[in-house]
């Protein structure tokens, strides 16, 4: 796996998209910290859950498929 979070830019927003592959989810709710968590950690928690409104603080809420697979080599990207 590979993590390249050094060159992060602007921040993730609700209208944003969430990017996995070749599919594309909107983003619908962002926790107060996401952007912190990803920049200073390199993680958050994702949750397909199309949610208006943020759970946890370290949330993004993307209007998505229950049934996503990710494998090896998946390309996961925040756009804004």
């Amino acid at each position: 796996y590979k993590i390249d979070n050094k060159d992060l830019s602007g921040q993730i927003a609700k209208g944003g998209q969430l990017k996995v592959g070749e599919h594309i989810y909107p983003i619908t709710a962002v926790g107060a910290v996401v952007d912190q968590n990803l920049k200073a950690l390199g993680h958050i928690t994702i949750s397909l859950d199309g949610s208006s409104e943020e759970s946890l603080p370290g949330t993004l809420h993307v209007q998505g498929d229950n049934n996503l697979t990710i494998s090896e080599g998946t390309r996961i990207q925040i756009l804004t």
